[in-house]
């Protein structure tokens, strides 16, 4: 199914078959062409195979959850799934549920669940979080419940499951040492919730721009084409709040990969840490008999279906679904809640036949408004039969997928490979050839700076891009010796300034096109570059900017750290890395807390967080705008702002201590948790005399957080603050 590609292909051609806004045919499409599809679904006999629900992400006591495996076991049977997979932050889950006489089921219990004997009647004392409706009731014919084993999130990087993969990744791994080791351990891998580090988990415009940048979608063409173990990611994951902008970058990434016939699998996890968050999110697996083996080869050939019943509607093809609760006022929480359970007794879409015929693809589906088919990241029709001879034209990178879009749900299927008769999917380059290098650079900076790379604010690396759409950082080195008619002293008007730098390229590419390894920068002076905060939260990667704030922080540590906030938006703080400290200086270093500065820097993602990498800081000493007054509230009472939004706020919070010390992975977290109202991590070492359940004051501390899918999470780094017991 694969062929070359032909010396004479031009430079054009190959990069526009690897970028999406760029991609072309293999051939010319006529309407009598004949087409393969290349149809996951082709071994699913839909008469006799059934349809089995699937969890594979959540969280128990065992880390970070609020139920024990006992009790998040019998809710998940009680909810009508079929397949579990326990996920608790770096440990290890052997599949054994009866494995712990004080946290699991019994030995009898678990035979029962598995063998699917075990009734609703043997419920008595357990308190469910309500009544789900008949759909939710495991009817007596529906079988048992089977566990996944050797199940994980390995959490010391951006978080990964693993799935039949016995081991626990180590502090400092990489996402590719977490997937080199899930692949000698014969295991496979699901990216978990890309959106909370691409930072697409801002939505909107931001997020529908950080699901597109080329920067992110290239660095996950790399993981998936070094990875086949890695099957996937998680289109939806809670009620969609960090993933809402995470089905841009999955068409972007099938843009990407399908013309080399890398499918790319998504998943709907609901990441459930309470039994109020279970059951809004599954996956369909399509099997001949309930069995760990058939369920690993469904998931790895792409056999099943996903379904969610909240749909937050941000890209181009996403229809927007469950958007409030019922009172029809409040909008949907990032978690589920008790106030979200009566979806449970809705009927979400599901797909009840995938027919694949000549040139056709017909589905049958229940519990749906229409059917839409997405082509290069866009609805192309709508209706149950998609003819591909007909909408080849709109078809340019080799695939298709289609949506059910109900009142209550969404159900998608998996990519279907299309390809003309007698082609083949193109044979992925096995080399890092240059294909080009960033255009010219447009810079920004004031009267009086200095002809020298700093002063010009230059950027010390650019980005190149390979053939296999693999994009790294080079360095520049800038010919600062060619402007000759600058003059510094002018302070009117403005001067246009043109520079030219050499690039070199890392030891593993080579410049097979002979491309120039040049970069130009157009730098005009005369342009104050000082932007905001919120406007630095959104600049793009590598931009260098100034930025104005007030310093509410500042810690030594390995990259030296900063926070800054603007008066006028007290929730829109950012972090300042890199700030410029001698060895020792930790009270030189916290001389800017509590003043105006400016800083200068390149504006970089750490993490999930927009920050800033700073070259220069200036105090602006005798600033007269009010320093940023710290927040008097108690947890209770917490407004936690935009969903998703990533903030730094100092703050001061009185709640119970629930736990000291959540588990050996954490290392000094300690956790706060208010039934209905929300929790807290609070990183830091607490008192030795403040045990857990007593009251607690968090005084005046930094607090870096975000509402994401865990009800009200928010993460707490108190370091200029101060815990005592109330």
């Amino acid at each position: 199914m694969t062929r070359k590609i032909k010396k004479g292909l031009s430079l054009f051609l190959v990069v526009c078959m690897l970028f999406p806004l760029a991609s072309v045919q293999i051939v010319a499409n006529t309407t009598e062409s004949s087409f393969t599809i290349v149809n996951p679904y082709e071994n699913v006999n839909w008469d006799t195979f059934g349809q089995y629900r699937a969890a594979l992400h959540m969280h128990t006591l065992r880390s970070d959850g609020a139920a024990s495996v006992r009790d998040t076991i019998l809710d998940l049977y009680n909810k009508g799934f079929d397949i579990v997979a326990i996920t608790d932050h770096d440990v290890m889950h052997d599949g054994n549920w009866a494995d712990d006489p004080e946290d699991s089921l019994t030995e009898s219990q678990k035979v029962a669940i598995m063998s699917g004997a075990f009734g609703r009647t043997e419920y008595i004392g357990f308190n469910f979080p309500g009544d789900f409706g008949s759909d939710f009731h495991r009817p007596n014919d529906r079988g048992g419940m089977i566990p996944i084993p050797f199940t994980n999130e390995q959490s010391r990087s951006e978080h990964i499951i693993t799935l039949w993969a016995n081991f626990n990744n180590e502090s400092g791994w990489t996402q590719s040492q977490i997937l080199q080791e899930t692949e000698a351990q014969g295991g496979i891998a699901i990216i978990a919730h890309p959106g909370r580090y691409t930072t697409g988990a801002a939505g909107g415009e931001g997020g529908m721009a950080s699901s597109n940048n080329p920067l992110r979608i290239s660095r996950y063409v790399e993981l998936f084409d070094k990875y086949p173990i890695a099957l996937g990611f998680e289109l939806f994951n809670r009620l969609d709040n960090e993933t809402r902008s995470d089905r841009i970058l999955w068409d972007n990434l099938l843009q990407a990969m399908m013309p080399y016939g890398r499918f790319v699998w998504g998943f709907s996890n609901d990441d459930s840490h309470s039994m109020n968050q279970a059951g809004y999110n599954f996956n369909v697996l399509l099997l001949p008999e309930l069995n760990e083996n058939y369920a690993r080869e469904s998931m790895e050939t792409g056999a099943f279906y996903m379904v969610t019943r909240v749909n937050r509607g941000i890209g181009p093809t996403d229809p927007e679904v469950n958007p409030f609760l019922e009172d029809g006022l409040t909008g949907i929480p990032n978690g589920g809640t008790a106030a979200t359970l009566f979806m449970l007794h809705q009927q979400a879409p599901g797909f009840v036949r995938i027919e694949v015929e000549g040139n056709t693809i017909t589905i049958e589906g229940k519990n749906y408004n229409q059917i839409e088919w997405v082509a290069d990241g866009v609805v192309i029709y709508t209706g149950s039969t998609f003819d591909v001879g007909e909408l080849f034209s709109q078809i340019s990178t080799n695939h298709v997928r289609a949506q059910l879009v109900g009142d209550y749900g969404v159900a998608y299927t998996q990519p279907f490979g299309i390809l003309p008769e007698g082609q083949s999917f193109l044979e992925r380059p096995t080399v890092n050839d240059l294909a080009l290098i960033d255009p010219i650079l447009e810079i920004s900076v004031p009267h009086g700076a200095s002809a020298t790379v700093s002063g010009l604010r230059l950027p010390t690396t650019v980005t190149a891009v390979s053939i296999k759409n693999r994009r790294t950082s080079v360095t520049v080195e800038w010919d600062i010796e060619s402007i000759v008619e600058y003059d510094p002293t002018q302070t009117e008007g403005t001067q246009v300034l043109t520079v030219t730098g050499e690039i070199t390229l890392p030891d593993d590419w080579s410049n097979a096109f002979d491309l120039s390894l040049t970069v130009t920068a157009q730098v005009t002076v005369g342009i104050d570059p000082t932007i905001t905060i919120a406007e630095a939260n959104a600049a793009m990667v590598g931009t260098v900017v100034t930025v104005e704030g007030y310093v509410t922080a500042g810690r030594i540590g390995d990259n030296h750290r900063i926070v800054i906030q603007d008066s006028t938006d007290p929730w829109g703080g950012l972090f300042i890395q890199d700030v410029s400290v001698s060895a020792g200086a930790e009270s030189t270093f916290y001389q800017y807390v509590g003043q105006w500065v400016s800083i200068t820097g390149t504006r970089a993602v750490q993490w999930h967080n927009a920050a800033i990498h700073a070259t220069s800081i200036e105090a602006l000493v005798g600033d007269t705008r009010d320093p940023i007054k710290p927040i008097e509230i108690t947890l209770y009472d917490f407004d936690l702002g935009l969903p998703g939004r990533w903030n730094n706020m100092l703050i001061s919070i009185e709640a119970p201590l629930l736990q000291r010390d959540s588990g050996p992975a954490y290392d000094n977290i300690h956790l706060i948790r208010l039934p209905g109202e929300g929790r807290v991590d609070i990183s830091g070492i607490l008192p030795e005399e403040i045990q857990d359940g007593e009251l607690i004051h968090l005084d005046h501390g930094i607090m870096h957080w975000r509402n994401d899918l865990e009800s009200h999470r928010l993460h707490a780094d108190w370091v200029e603050g101060t815990i005592t017991q109330r």
